[in-house]
């Protein structure tokens, strides 16, 4: 009886030994994550050295508010850049005038990776012969690049935003913020 103990013993021993080992050269797997899931692609647009896309929820910019996500790809090594400085600047380009409107300033969205975010709130829409323009500055390794194109702001039949001037002679731009979960809005 002693010796059927004693195999059963060595049988589960060598079972969980073999099944707790692994190689030296195996490395955790390290999930990888997918930085535009739930993203669609705007636009792309392009200076000498780098391609500028531009993400959103829906792919579209509209009236109101916009959660815009960006990323920038070197021409050269067709690698995306982690370590830029980004600025933007939007630009209504009227008949009689050019304005900017509401922005955020754009960040980072997680350190080690390749998107960047911030919001815009465009306040007007485009017409036959007004549009809006996004300007994006950054600077990679100390050199400044820029690259500028058209945004698409077409008239919605519902209204999200709304300027007016105050009692104390400054303009206030009031929005409704569309919340990316939510099914439908106004």
């Amino acid at each position: 009886m002693k010796f059927s103990f004693k195999i059963l013993f060595a049988i589960f021993a060598m079972a969980f030994l073999f099944t707790s080992c692994r190689n030296e050269g195996d490395d955790p797997v390290t999930p990888t994550v997918n930085e535009l899931e739930g993203l669609t692609k705007i636009k792309e647009f392009s200076n000498d050295t780098h391609t500028i896309e531009l993400y959103s929820a829906t792919g579209t910019t509209f009236l109101g508010y916009n959660d815009i996500k960006l990323r920038i790809k070197n021409k050269s090594n067709s690698q995306y850049e982690k370590n830029a400085m980004v600025s933007w600047t939007p630009l209504m380009h009227m008949t009689m005038m050019t304005h900017s409107c509401p922005k955020s300033a754009v960040s980072k969205v997680t350190s080690d990776g390749t998107l960047y975010t911030g919001y815009i709130v465009f306040q007007m829409p485009q017409n036959s012969s007004e549009y809006w323009d996004l300007k994006i500055d950054y600077t990679i390794n100390g050199t400044s690049y820029t690259g500028t194109s058209l945004v698409d702001v077409p008239a919605q039949t519902k209204k999200t935003v709304n300027s007016f001037l105050g009692s104390d002679n400054k303009r206030y731009v009031v929005c409704i913020h569309r919340s990316e979960n939510a099914k439908s809005c106004c």
